[in-house]
């Protein structure tokens, strides 16, 4: 319950920002999180997808069995967030 296992599956895909992105990402999240009645953890930390990412495609074969497997509705409503 405490991230591990999240941690160390998601590091396989994602690295921590190291550049100017940072300020700017961590600016972003403190203005997006009280929308939802939230601010971020002191522990926080932000990632971006690892390029070259020789599993990109596996990770867009997943999205796909998924927005396949969604009922019609819910298939809009993901083409809406995507947009």
């Amino acid at each position: 319950m405490d991230g591990r296992q999240t941690e160390l599956v998601l590091g396989q895909w994602f690295e921590p920002v190291k550049s100017d992105l940072q300020e700017e990402l961590e600016i972003a999240l403190h203005d997006f999180l009280p929308t939802f009645g939230k601010r971020p953890s002191k522990l926080a930390r932000i990632s971006v997808q690892q390029y070259p990412n020789k599993d990109a495609m596996s990770m867009v074969e997943a999205l796909s069995a998924v927005y396949r497997a969604l009922h019609e509705y819910q298939q809009k409503e993901f083409r809406r967030r995507l947009n």
